[in-house]
């Protein structure tokens, strides 16, 4: 259901959310199992790592309506961050006065902030119609913010250190601007992309469209439309110096936008089914573009010219990507693969 990197002295591990309510954790140079993490009752959504003072712990999200904490070394149990009152759908961690907390996003509509040196519950963030399905920090300002995406249809942002709606965000203008704007259905997923010394916030619905936000002030920026199907997910990348939003459809594309102008740069085809994430990875200093795919395979992109590049097959469909270094994690349904790009790359040229 989800990946991703945790760093273990020097060695970087890679860590996977599964259905069968698992945690497993990889390394990343060698693709060996290092160990199981096992203790969730129910699926397993995400996962995340977070600093607590000089440890670094790793953070789970599951159905059984708990977060638990894992010391990714021994593979220890921590402690259970419990209050939630559904299941809870994302992780993330953010940093607030100095002090490291957890965020969880739930279905019960509420996301929450937690002290994982303690386990103490910091405070519920409530305003939400329906599940949160996803939440991301940002910096604005040098404010660090929390953006949560909703089935409500809206993105809500939010101080972590007071628990209030930002002001721009709710106030009248706040309100008649976000009236105006909505999503038309949920929103599946919230990234923050810098536009020259701005922040921007994009958000990824069911409408089909991808909008961009000004964080600062709530002012709807643009809408970027094209996919003709539920839009997953939207990651920011670097491409020849310039800034680039790439958004994954269930149409079975990816494409990629300006998100200065909201000009459509190219639309990338190829997958024959819902592509269900996308990254940017950096080989030999090179930006590409990788997507996973309903249809069983990975690919991997020129974003400079929407060249296919490479096709991994696989056995089972792809739920999740993330990238580390020249290598991908793809969830899949039955658990983690680790691909090395450029050995890929070069058993291709032969």
């Amino acid at each position: 259901r989800g990946v991703c990197s945790v760093s273990v002295g020097e060695q970087t591990l890679l860590a996977s959310a599964s259905d069968d309510g698992t945690v497993r954790l990889w390394d990343v140079t060698t693709g060996q199992h290092e160990r199981s993490l096992e203790g969730h009752t129910d699926w397993v959504r995400g996962v995340c790592s977070v600093s607590v003072g000089e440890q670094t712990l790793l953070a789970s999200a599951s159905d059984d309506w708990t977060v638990r904490l894992w010391d990714p070394v021994t593979g220890h149990h921590e402690r259970i961050l419990r209050g939630h009152l559904s299941r809870v759908c994302g992780v993330c961690s953010l940093s607030v006065g100095g002090r490291t907390l957890l965020a969880s996003a739930c279905s019960d509509g509420t996301v929450q902030l937690w002290d994982p040196a303690t386990g103490h519950h910091e405070r519920s963030l409530e305003g939400h119609t329906g599940s949160v399905g996803g939440v991301c920090s940002l910096s604005v300002g040098g404010r660090t913010l929390l953006a949560s995406a909703s089935i409500d249809k809206t993105v809500r942002l939010w101080d972590p250190a007071t628990g209030d709606l930002v002001p721009a965000w709710n106030g009248i203008i706040g309100r008649l601007r976000q009236l105006r704007h909505l999503h038309s259905d949920r929103v599946r997923g919230v990234c923050a992309v810098s536009v020259g010394e701005q922040t921007l916030l994009a958000s990824a619905s069911d409408d089909g469209t991808v909008r961009l936000w000004n964080p600062a002030t709530g002012r709807h920026e643009r809408t970027l439309g094209g996919h003709t199907s539920p839009v997953r997910g939207v990651c920011g990348m670097l491409v020849g110096g310039r800034t680039l939003l790439a958004s994954a459809g269930d149409d079975g594309t990816v494409r990629l936008w300006d998100p200065a102008t909201g000009q459509h740069e190219r639309t990338l085809r190829g997958h024959v089914g819902w592509v269900t994430g996308v990254c940017a990875v950096s080989i030999s200093g090179r930006t590409l573009v990788a997507s996973a795919g309903e249809d069983r395979t990975v690919r991997l992109w020129d974003p400079a010219t929407s060249e296919p590049i490479l096709t991994v097959p696989l056995h089972y469909s792809a739920l999740s990507i993330s990238s580390e270094g020249a290598a991908l994690a793809v969830g899949i349904t039955t658990g983690l693969i680790n691909i090395e790009l450029l050995e890929a790359i070069a058993d291709k040229a032969q």
